[in-house]
């Protein structure tokens, strides 16, 4: 198995990291074989999509935008799961896992492979899903699974205003979905 996660925060040490961190602790638990590949677009030399369609029009069917996301382009086609992990930022994706996404529009939709899993993950600041505007993201991603043909297997939204005992029991919950994703 292999799975690609975007990394969408800054903040190496914040919620969304520990999100992460947490859910590929599950994945590694039960499925020692699996292929891990991390990409932090904060890192990385990934440029806005210009809207130019040369990726759909052109031979072959690639982004013209020499950047480090061509390199991801192999990694999203052979990934059987993409981890998004994502802090909400105005009630919407971070700006830096959005340039990633937007720059999935390169891809070859039609011979992108179907029946991957998408998984969500989201850290805010606010009380719940609906007044932090994750459902925003919720809603916008279920959205972009469905056009790929990935089924959307699973979301996580933690409130950094949460408890700490709700916090350990969300963390919990997000580790066993890392364990049983696969199997």
């Amino acid at each position: 198995m292999r799975i690609l996660s975007i990394m969408g925060s800054p903040r190496k040490e914040g919620n969304t990291s520990v999100l992460l961190e947490t859910f590929l602790e599950g994945v590694q638990s039960n499925q020692k074989k699996t292929k891990i590949t991390i990409v932090n677009p904060t890192e990385e030399n990934i440029n806005p999509c210009m809207g130019c369609n040369a990726c759909k029009g052109g031979s072959p069917r690639t982004c013209v935008i020499e950047d480090d996301m061509t390199k991801y382009y192999e990694h999203l086609n052979l990934a059987d799961v993409i981890v998004l992990a994502t802090p909400v930022y105005w009630f919407n994706l971070s700006s830096q896992i959005k340039k990633f996404i937007d720059r999935m529009y390169g891809l070859d939709f039609k011979s992108f492979p179907t029946g991957k899993k998408l998984v969500l993950l989201m850290s805010f600041g606010d009380h719940d899903m609906v007044s932090s505007g994750a459902i925003n993201i919720s809603n916008s991603l279920k959205q972009l699974a469905n056009f790929l043909g990935m089924e959307f297997a699973y979301e996580c939204g933690l409130s950094s205003n949460a408890s700490e005992e709700n916090k350990k029991k969300a963390l919990a919950e997000i580790k066993e979905m890392g364990q049983t994703l696969l199997v």
